[in-house]
């Protein structure tokens, strides 16, 4: 007993333990596979949607336009490479000339402002104009909050950038890239005047001399929806754009928002196309996740899992077994064969026809010997008493046996009358009644 108790613990202990280490290797795998998510969805720094039209997170665009089109403004976005405006505007000569709002990302902004100017020169000598909200000018002592007077009111700025006299006021990058180094001479004094807004320390907005069709800035977030409750930045934004009476366009290709037919063309239509572009660390992520969340689900090492069914319970045989088990461990034969002897003699009893009642031992010789026409010696078993295991599984054989002969018997005379029955002529039975 203290061996089999000893095995059944050690087993129940390795169980247990195999069952804690997949709990682990369970933990550390959701904790990878949370890890690899914010990895891969953390907010980037380098996001190209910062100050589109679309975003209504603080550094977006959505309040502005929103509020431009309360005031009846003609605007809308443009979310096609720039050079289709160029060329819609060329074929309607005689429109009035249109507004593009650039509001560049910080990512972007170290291009310099000559990339967003490219392509565009004939289209602003027509007339056109060009609004470039990014980061040019160079660091001040200026602080870097600080609220400047307009005509429309105050406007609040957050950055230390100034265009200062010995800045260019165009781009300061030629076509290769290189930038350009001018003679303090070259600078025009008129510069002064072109600040659309300023202070002390520079111009944080200004109006470019050799090409007073664009306008500059040294922050991308003056109109942006963080400054919605400031008395005058949307205002002195949507002056700027009103200065022409004619459409207003927010470039939002640059924000990476395109036309549905621009997708197309782009990734020439096909899925290959797109596969063919989806960087190939992002795919291989996205189906690490996929196969590790099909490994987990899927971990049936023995087959799948099948419900158990729930047993039945006998409430007979439950008390028989729990009975037999007491009296074995209490090696107490006698009441065993007591009790298999009064029910087995009951049976034999009604077998014999002398119903439940109990009869003597001579009487129910007498019916045995009549009944069955066997020896009496048979019923010897009734009074034995075995002693050993053996001896007891060939009584209770014997025992049982008893009751089946007598049935067997019982069965057989039965036949016998009823054939005789049908052998009799019906003239007879006739007579006979």
């Amino acid at each position: 007993m203290t061996a089999a108790g000893s095995n059944n613990t050690s087993s129940q202990a390795s169980k247990g333990g195999a069952a804690n280490r997949r709990y682990w290797i369970i933990g550390i795998l959701a904790v990878l596979v949370l890890g690899l998510f914010l990895l891969v969805g953390a907010p980037a720094s380098n996001r190209i949607d910062t100050g589109s039209t679309w975003g209504k997170a603080p550094d977006g665009y959505g309040a502005w336009y929103a509020y431009m089109e309360a005031q009846g403004a003609p605007i809308q976005r443009w979310q096609r490479p720039i050079s289709e405006l160029v060329e819609q505007d060329e074929e309607g000569s005689d429109q009035i000339p249109a507004t593009v709002i650039r509001v560049i990302p910080p990512v972007m902004a170290g291009r310099g402002a000559s990339v967003w100017q490219a392509g565009l020169t004939d289209w602003l000598e027509r007339g056109d104009r060009l609004i470039v909200l990014t980061q040019e000018g160079s660091i001040t002592a200026a602080n870097f909050s600080t609220q400047l007077d307009s005509k429309v009111g105050k406007v609040t700025v957050e950055t230390r950038r100034r265009y200062k006299l010995s800045d260019r006021d165009l781009a300061p990058y030629d076509r290769e890239g290189q930038e350009i180094s001018f003679e303090p001479s070259s600078i025009n004094p008129a510069v002064q005047g072109s600040e659309l807004l300023a202070d002390d320390y520079g111009a944080v907005v200004w109006r470019a001399v050799e090409q007073p069709n664009i306008i500059l800035s040294t922050t991308p977030f003056i109109a942006a929806n963080a400054y919605q409750d400031e008395p005058g930045n949307f205002a002195f934004l949507a002056d700027l754009a009103r200065e022409s009476e004619g459409p207003i366009w927010v470039d939002e290709y640059l924000h990476g928002y395109k036309d549905r037919d621009v997708v197309v063309e782009e990734v020439a239509g096909t899925w290959l196309g797109y596969l063919a572009k989806t960087p190939l660390m992002l795919a291989a992520a996205q189906l690490g996740v996929i196969l590790l969340v099909v490994l987990v689900a899927q971990n049936r090492r023995v087959g799948l899992r099948r419900s158990l069914s729930t047993p039945q319970v006998n409430n007979s045989e439950a008390y028989i077994k729990a009975l037999a088990g007491v009296l074995h461990k209490a090696n107490n034969q006698d009441f065993l064969v007591e009790t298999l002897t009064q029910a087995e003699q009951k049976s034999l009893q009604r077998a014999l026809g002398l119903g439940d009642v109990a009869v003597s031992f001579e009487a129910l010789q007498v019916a045995w010997q009549q009944g069955t026409g066997r020896s009496v010696e048979e019923l010897a078993v009734l009074q034995a008493r075995p002693r050993s295991e053996s001896a007891l599984q060939t009584w209770l054989r014997q025992l049982q046996s008893l009751s089946v002969k007598a049935s067997q018997r019982a069965s057989q005379r039965a036949s016998q009358r009823a054939s005789q029955r049908a052998s009799t002529p019906a003239a007879e039975r006739a007579d006979k009644r």
